[in-house]
């Protein structure tokens, strides 16, 4: 599954950076590899330039093949705890 990794102008975004959230991803939805074509996970801050903790947001796309998506109901998931491995099963 191809992952890719955004981050805005707030964000600094290493190569280093990107494959580290990007193989947790892939570990978390390898379950799932042979439904899925590709992820991005978008790292924004929300506040810009004020310095904050808890203002950075994570948003998860998947791509779900082709041929699949009509199987499947699309709802959305708590993508950065997904990501930070706080859910469970």
């Amino acid at each position: 599954m191809e992952t890719r990794v955004h981050t805005d102008n707030h964000i600094t975004g290493s190569e280093h950076f990107a494959e580290k959230y990007s193989e947790e991803l892939n570990i978390k939805l390898h379950r799932f590899a042979e439904y899925l074509s590709g992820a991005d996970i978008y790292f924004v801050d929300e506040n810009k330039a004020k310095a904050s903790i808890n203002d950075k947001k994570c948003t998860i796309e998947i791509k779900i093949k082709t041929n699949l998506r009509k199987r499947f109901l699309i709802m959305p998931i708590p993508s950065a705890s997904l990501l930070m491995g706080q859910l469970t099963k």
